[in-house]
């Protein structure tokens, strides 16, 4: 007879798989003639190679600067706890910002096409897929691209300059590769990068959320600086019988026109403010966290707006939803953002707002009501309706 311990740590057991798979699959943040090697074997570094992150960044980027496009094979896992899903990946990255990644593996295989306007996200096990506007390449990391996609299309570092500027870097052995390892954190998570002379070999992220641990490694194979670009392979046509997905649920959301609840937020040095301590003009919310790939996304896009606007008299507040304190601290000091990080108690404000999913943003007039709100990010929809309250007396 089973016990009512084993059924409840094989109950934790399935939940933890489902949660792993879930990560790897999720699309939306909710609660590659003959083929020639990119690079010759690696050797380890001699005495006079870059010895500081960034140049070490830099020199993988200027390896890939010449080709207007690169494809690789990795392995990509993502292990919670004492679950481990692996799966495989192929990738093509295209200048100026095309990209196209087939994930399979752990029965969640997916197909992303960036075509530089759109990006396209087919859930081959569901038959469904998904059409959004891109931002630009920064979700691929978390699909198992690593730092390769901002390496190719910036061509050096790029974003990643100010997150290494103090990173450590170390010595390790990886296969027969002698490896510089690059680490830096943001907050408690901690991300590496093991190089070997100018191309990456392995990308690890860690961190833990609640009592679980979370890492992700990406195991990178050659890289092929003159991959054969297949006609058509930056595009993407629905297969027969393949359903659209809502790209986001707006169940629950306040309507506009509606009054905003009142609400309380923490800043980053523990003070706690109200929505009317923000001013009397327009306050824009936006809802994010930091491991949502398109809130980090949306988030550059927003702090213009910011600087735009803030001198006309709107506000602008970007709530945090559950990331530590240091780890808001650290990303808002990395990207020299200005609008205003603040906390919120036990999801209290996003529960408030009906936030289910990230980003998530409302623009309230002065008088407190909802003037637009949306999941995602749509800047012409929102300069639209900022330009209105401005305008407002």
């Amino acid at each position: 007879m089973t016990s009512s311990t084993t059924r409840d740590r094989g109950a934790e057991r399935r939940s933890r798989l489902a949660a792993a798979i879930a990560l790897v699959a999720c699309p939306f943040a909710h609660r590659g003639t003959a083929q020639v090697p990119a690079h010759p074997p690696a050797a380890a570094p001699a005495a006079s190679s870059p010895a500081s992150a960034k140049e070490l960044l830099d020199a993988v980027g200027a390896a890939m600067a010449d080709a207007n496009a690169v494809a690789f094979e990795a392995k990509f896992t993502t292990r919670i706890d004492t679950i481990e899903i692996p799966q495989r990946e192929k990738v093509l990255l295209e200048r100026p910002d095309h990209a196209r990644l087939e994930l399979a593996g752990a029965g969640q295989d997916q197909l992303l096409v960036y075509d530089g306007t759109t990006a396209w996200h087919y859930l081959k096990y569901k038959r469904a897929y998904l059409k959004l506007k891109q931002l630009g390449t920064a979700k691929l990391e978390q699909y198992g691209v690593g730092p390769a996609a901002t390496l190719f299309f910036s061509k050096g570092a790029g974003a990643l300059a100010p997150y290494v500027a103090d990173a450590a870097v170390t010595t390790e052995k990886l296969g027969d590769d002698e490896c510089r390892v690059v680490e830096w954190r943001v907050g408690p998570e901690a991300s590496r990068v093991w190089i070997a002379g100018n191309r990456l070999r392995r990308f690890r992220t860690a961190h833990s959320v609640g009592t679980q641990s979370i890492e992700q490694t990406v195991d990178y194979g050659d890289f092929d600086l003159a991959p054969k670009v297949a006609e058509g392979a930056f595009t993407f046509v629905p297969p027969e019988r393949a359903s659209p997905l809502e790209p986001d649920s707006e169940e629950g959301l306040l309507e506009v026109g509606a009054a905003a609840p009142d609400f309380a937020v923490t800043t980053l040095d523990g003070k706690t403010m109200k929505r009317r301590d923000f001013g009397e003009g327009a306050l824009l919310v936006t809802f994010w966290f930091y491991g949502c790939a398109t809130c980090r996304e949306e988030l550059p896009r927003v702090e213009k707006l910011h600087v735009e606007f803030a001198p006309r008299g709107v506000r602008m507040i970007a709530v945090n939803f559950r990331d530590p304190r240091e780890t808001v601290a650290t990303y808002f000091a990395k990207e020299k953002f200005t609008l205003a990080p603040v906390l919120q108690e036990q999801d209290a404000v996003s529960e408030a707002f009906g936030v289910k999913v990230y980003p998530t943003t409302y623009l309230l007039d002065r008088e407190g009501r909802v003037a637009w709100r949306a999941v995602g990010f749509d800047e012409a929809s929102l300069r639209a309706a900022l330009e209105r309250v401005a305008a407002a007396k």
